[in-house]
This record gives structure tokens, C-alpha cells and sequence, in this order.
């Protein structure tokens, strides 16, 4: 009998342990909390291709299940700087916890340059959890509601519909955290993106309206009489002329592209016309030297024509193929 009075409380100690979780148990066997995030642009500026960066104005809101989970206090932008956040707000709704918070902020982007001004670009933040990783806390994306404001307009920028995407973005280190042995942590993130195209055309005009006029003056050179004398001190002037406006024109290109690791369009535009000068300055030396040996001047002169005009054809070519690729 005594027996029997002792197996019913501990009976009732077991259902309990057993309903709130041993002791010991580790939260990471609970399900993680999720939380839907979303994100809504009103204002975007300061594009930097050279400098690698923007400028955004935006809100964002969280829906919980629970009023202590507050993903918007414990975020942090893997690439922003100078952030600011105020405005700071969060409501009971039928489904959980809705939270709004503003921020500002400059946004560290990669741009690829290799085709300016014909380049298209994915501006992006990045927002992640900085305190509890993806055991305690998850992310979905709101891609219904996040957006860009229709009233969002960057001069010199054409930009296409938002987009936000969650993940889990995993860290070689535990940052010392000693229930985590396997030297990894994960961490929910959320990237919002916004296509931006370069309204190129007129940039295009800006970049290369020296390079043109340069060939133009190139192709000028080519009319010169080659036979005479003094025409072929004129031509080899203007040759002279047209190679250091391209040398001075291409250092001007790193303030539109800035520090580049390649070759890019307005390299192989500059390269193009280099070779054009190269070859007809050596078309131009090795042809007077023939006038008096190997032609008449008249034959001569004809050879010039269609060897100039050979050349300037060759590098009119050369450029729409660069074009043509650059916006394909």
C-alpha cells in the first residue's frame, strides 16, 4: 500500500517533466520562430558605380507569433553603413504581431562594369539576424508587399520591380559560441533587390565624345596627300596629335568607371582606336617611302585610298561588334 502512494506523485512528476521539457533539453530541438519580413522603398539616391554604393530610404515590418519576438530591434546590414532607424511601432493582428521601424542608410553594392554604360545592375540589402541564428529564429519573405515606390526616380537610372527573397546565410565560425562545435552558425537573412539599368545612351554620348571626335580627326588625316611632302608632315601631325588625345582620354576614364580589375567596353573602344593610329601611322611611313620606288605617285596615291579607307572600315566594324555585344 505504502508502494502504491509513493508511484503516484512520481507518476505526476514524469507528466510534467515530460510536458515542459526535461531538464537539460536543448532549445534547439524546439521549432525555430518564424517571422515574416518584408520591405518597402520610398526613396533611393546617390548611385555610385565608381565609389560602389547607394543610398535608400525604406520601411520595413515584421509579422510574429508572439509580442517578445522582435526581429527589427536585433537586425543588423551585413552591407550597409551610417544606418538610422526611428519610427519604431508594433500592433496585435488576427495572425500575430505586425512591427513596422523606418531606416536610412548608405548600402555597399557590387557593380559590374564591364559593359558601362550598357551595364545592368542588382542594387541590394542585405538584412540579417544578429543575435539569435536560425535554431531560435527564421524568415519568409512578404514578396506580395514588399515593393518600390512608383514616386522612386534616380537621374540617369531606368529601375524595375522589387524583389525580396529569405535565406539562411551560414558563417564559418560559432563566434565562440560553445553549444554550436561544429565551427559554423546560420543566421536568417533577408536580401531585397532592385534591377537598375543605366539610361545608356546618354552616358554613352558623354563617355565617348572625345573618342569619336579623335577618330574623326583620324579619318581627316587620311585625306592627306601622302605623295607630297609636306601632306605627309601634315598626316604623321595629326597622327601625332590623335595618339596623345587618346593617352589624355583614357586616364579620364577611371573617374566614370573608377578602380576596374579587366577590360571593359570603353577599354576596347580606347584599345580600337589606338590600333587604327598605329596602323595608319605605319601604313602612312611605309607608303611614302614607296612613292619613289615601288609606284607612280598616282598608282600610289589610289593604294592610299583604299587602304585608308580599308582601315577606317575595319574600325567602324570594330565598334558596332563591341556595341552589339555589349547590349546583348
Amino acid at each position: 500500500m505504502s508502494g502504491s502512494v509513493r508511484l503516484g506523485p512520481l507518476l505526476l512528476v514524469l507528466l510534467v517533466m515530460i510536458a515542459v521539457g526535461l531538464p537539460g533539453q536543448s532549445r534547439a530541438e524546439d521549432a525555430p520562430t518564424t517571422c515574416r519580413m518584408g520591405a518597402y522603398v520610398t526613396k533611393l539616391y546617390g548611385i555610385d558605380s565608381g565609389d560602389g554604393t547607394f543610398k535608400a530610404v525604406f520601411w520595413m515590418w515584421s509579422v510574429c507569433p508572439e509580442q517578445t519576438d522582435e526581429p527589427l530591434m536585433t537586425l543588423e546590414f551585413p552591407n550597409g553603413e551610417d544606418i538610422s532607424a526611428d519610427l519604431e511601432d508594433k500592433l496585435e493582428r488576427d495572425d500575430g504581431w505586425w512591427s513596422t521601424r523606418k531606416f536610412i542608410g548608405t548600402f555597399r553594392n557590387t557593380f559590374e562594369l564591364k559593359d558601362f554604360p550598357f551595364d545592368r545592375q542588382q542594387l541590394t540589402i542585405q538584412v540579417e539576424e544578429a543575435v539569435l541564428d536560425d535554431r531560435e529564429l527564421l524568415y519568409t519573405a512578404d514578396s506580395d508587399e514588399s515593393g518600390l515606390s512608383p514616386a522612386v526616380s534616380v537621374p540617369g537610372w531606368e529601375l524595375d520591380k522589387l524583389t525580396a527573397a529569405a535565406s539562411v546565410y551560414t558563417y564559418p565560425t560559432t563566434f565562440g559560441d560553445p553549444s554550436l562545435p561544429d565551427g559554423s552558425s546560420r543566421y536568417a537573412r533577408l536580401t531585397v533587390s532592385i534591377p537598375a539599368e543605366r539610361a545608356h545612351w546618354a552616358t554613352f554620348a558623354q563617355a565617348t565624345f572625345s573618342l569619336y571626335i579623335v577618330a574623326l580627326l583620324v579619318f581627316a588625316g587620311m585625306l592627306f596627300n601622302i605623295v607630297s611632302e609636306s601632306m605627309f608632315l601634315g598626316r604623321m601631325g595629326v597622327l601625332g596629335s590623335a595618339l596623345f588625345a587618346v593617352v589624355v582620354g583614357y586616364s579620364t576614364t577611371d573617374n566614370l568607371i573608377g578602380a576596374r580589375g579587366g577590360m571593359y567596353l570603353l577599354d576596347y573602344l580606347y584599345l580600337t582606336l589606338l590600333l587604327l593610329i598605329v596602323a595608319s601611322t605605319a601604313w602612312t611611313i611605309a607608303a611614302h617611302r614607296w612613292v619613289a620606288t615601288a609606284l607612280s605617285p598616282d598608282a600610289m596615291l589610289r593604294q592610299d585610298r583604299l587602304v585608308s579607307a580599308g582601315l577606317a572600315g575595319s574600325y567602324l566594324l570594330a565598334n558596332l561588334v563591341l556595341l552589339v555585344m555589349a547590349q546583348t
